[in-house]
């Protein structure tokens, strides 16, 4: 990935916002390999990232969506993500049409553009983010009953507010296949661990 850092984005942006070109790799490829998340993933990703992110831990990530976003109006759009990674794509092997996949899986709430709050949670390091502790803990929020295992109920009644509520029964459904894999219909703590835990074998080398 060293060519990257002759890219004119990379010296730029670089130079503006004072990160280190290893942390400029490092943030872009958190983003990218988001491309692949699922919706469960993305939703339990913000929650964590709102809940355990300290000011200081954010700066970094706070410099680049502010580079990102062209227009200052606080939204990363599809056109401004193309704009910005045109040269990451040639290094990372990232078409145009995953470009348009990381979008809509960083979009949690579905309005079509990445607020800040969603931004966190696509670029945070994950081996971060995904710490068991923080599993543990956002596993007992979802757990609304307390009696060790998410129900359907209580992942309507989580994410219920975000746009995942207007696609119908069939997008719960889809969640508890995807991480209910014994079937049995709940979702226990180690079900819900390697869930989260596959973002990571995603990641960028």
């Amino acid at each position: 990935m060293a060519d990257l850092l002759n890219f004119d984005w990379f010296k730029s942006h670089g130079e503006q916002s004072r990160l280190t070109e290893a942390r400029l790799i490092d943030i872009s490829s958190n983003l990218i390999s988001f491309t692949n998340a699922t919706a469960f993933q993305s939703g339990v990703c913000s929650i964590i990232a709102n809940i355990v992110t300290k000011s200081e831990d954010l700066s970094e990530i706070r410099n680049m969506f502010l580079h990102l976003d062209k227009n200052n109006d606080g939204f990363l759009t599809l056109d401004e993500l193309r704009d910005n990674y045109k040269d990451l794509a040639k290094i990372c092997l990232v078409d145009e049409r995953n470009v348009e996949k990381m979008l809509k899986a960083c979009d949690d709430n579905g309005d079509g553009k990445i607020d800040y709050a969603e931004f966190i949670g696509a670029a945070y390091e994950k081996q971060l983010l995904l710490s068991g502790d923080n599993l543990h803990r956002v596993f007992s929020m979802l757990d609304a009953d307390g009696n060790g295992s998410i129900e359907k109920e209580e992942l309507k009644l989580a994410f219920g507010g975000a746009h995942l509520s207007t696609k119908g029964e069939q997008i719960w459904d889809e969640i508890m296949g995807e991480v209910d894999k014994n079937n049995d219909g709940v979702i226990q703590f180690s079900e819900f661990e390697s869930a989260m835990l596959s973002i990571l074998k995603q990641q960028v080398k």
